[in-house]
């Protein structure tokens, strides 16, 4: 016989479940029509430089531990090392692929909601509005690099879904590999602290002394993998800049992926002191998501570790702690460059787990049903009045497009680099020569890989 609670809640659920179909197919379906329509078939930028083992033929293990920046390339690498062969290195492909990276991460997120409260609602079309956004464009037809953002993003919900796996002899070592690869990939390198800390909490907590030797031996091996990450590193400082810049920058990189600001400064100043003021709300709002989450990390030991509480409590810790360690990096790393390059796109999807963190506080900790929807509503309709003015930004797809696509009509002419970049005043790189853009090109045209293949 069916449970009349059950029965009653069958409606809401088929409601839900259309909700979230509909605006995942018809946000899907824009964000792929975009890819399409906008992603050039060249490299550009810092493409030329992290792909240059694909060029000197490095062995998969060289180019896991490849270092671009301050990060390494990790899961990226090796997803190149499927993609360019089967592709004959395309971009637009390469867009479609970080396309997907992110609606599994999507995916992830939604399945982790489901995972923790036993059910979806209505409300849960954010986590669609939130990852099939185009709002990131350069992860997708810019300098992208799958490290860089679509698979470091995926890798960090991957990790957050392994936390709430209940046994703890498969818990461990799931947790380990995706960390191991996390710390690898792109800046979900945060990872490799957050998963320790993690790890010294519940075992703490815990009263099963078989489940604290799992914890302590993974406490030993996420540390290691940590310290070899390390091996042959390189570290870039950067410039340092006074303190209210450097506080500023975060404010803009957490503004800008909720859409407060565009891909530039508006002119009114009203407008500016509006988008600070909501800005400045949401990361003092993600702070505190953080800061109840750690108190209920650190609160007293429970009669039973590793109890379903402490695996949301864990979720919502280690995701709110990545963003809020991204924008602290970020601050560090970038705040030379200006407050304008805090507007850069590609940083968007690093927020992500920050703003799924808060959704998942606000239905388990908000207990008064009335102000828990109005949380959530409030988060709705700034997703969804995100991405209306994200439309705005598609002249400058379409820009993007042009150029790259005028660059290349003009190398497959006279196969000059540095006539086509002073053209149409678009460089494929700022130090051509360093790069061995010319080389490189020669053996992309060798091999008919790239806009070479027609």
């Amino acid at each position: 016989m069916t449970n009349p609670q059950e029965a009653k809640a069958a409606p809401a659920q088929r409601l839900a479940h259309w909700a979230i179909a509909a605006v995942s197919l018809a946000l899907g379906f824009r964000l792929f029509w975009i890819l399409r329509r906008y992603a050039v078939n060249t490299l550009y930028w810092d493409q030329w430089d992290f792909l240059d083992g694909f060029f000197s033929g490095a062995d998969l293990w060289t180019l896991f531990r490849w270092q671009h920046g301050p990060h390494r390339e990790g899961l990226g690498a090796l997803g190149y090392a499927i993609l360019l062969p089967f592709s004959h290195w395309s971009n637009r492909v390469e867009a479609l692929v970080a396309g997907g990276a992110l609606v599994l991460a999507g995916l992830l997120a939604l399945g982790i909601k489901r995972w923790i409260f036993g059910s979806l609602e209505a409300a849960d079309a954010a986590f669609p509005l939130l990852f099939l956004s185009a709002l990131p464009s350069e992860l997708f037809f810019g300098a992208q690099n799958l490290a860089h953002g679509p698979f470091a993003v995926l890798l960090v919900f991957a990790v957050a879904a392994s936390l709430l796996i209940r046994p703890i002899a498969i818990r461990i070592p799931v947790l380990l590999v995706l960390n191991f690869l996390a710390i690898y990939t792109g800046f979900a390198l945060i990872s490799g602290a957050l998963v320790p800390i993690l790890f010294a909490i519940e075992a703490w907590k815990g009263r099963d002394p078989r489940d604290r030797r799992w914890l302590l031996g993974g406490l030993a091996l996420s540390l290691a993998s940590l310290a070899f990450f390390f091996v042959n590193y390189v570290v870039y400082p950067s410039p340092r800049a006074d303190l209210y810049s450097h506080s500023k920058f975060p404010i803009l990189v957490f503004g800008r992926a909720l859409g407060f600001y565009g891909h530039e400064f508006g002119k009114n100043p009203m407008q500016l002191k509006l988008q600070a003021l909501l800005s400045l709300v949401s990361v003092a709002f993600l702070v505190l998501t953080g800061a109840v989450a750690l108190r209920k990390a650190l609160r007293g030991r429970e009669r039973e570790g590793g109890d379903e509480s402490d695996r949301i409590v864990a979720v919502v810790l280690y995701l709110s702690g990545f963003s809020m360690a991204f924008l602290v990096m970020a601050s560090l790393g970038r705040t030379f460059l200006g407050a304008g390059a805090a507007l850069a796109s590609r940083y968007v999807v690093y927020s992500y787990p920050a703003v799924v963190a808060a959704y998942l506080a606000a239905s388990a900790w908000i207990r008064h049903a009335s102000l828990r929807r109005v949380a959530i509503g409030l988060l709705l309709a700034n997703l969804l009045a995100r991405e209306v003015r994200t439309r705005a930004e598609e002249g400058t797809f379409e820009w993007i497009r042009i150029k790259k696509t005028e660059w290349v009509a003009c190398y497959l002419e006279v196969e000059d680099v540095k006539s086509c970049d002073e053209r149409f005043g678009f460089p494929t790189h700022p130090d051509r020569e360093r790069a061995r853009i010319a080389e490189k090109l020669a053996y992309l045209k060798a091999n008919r890989l790239s806009f070479f293949r027609r």
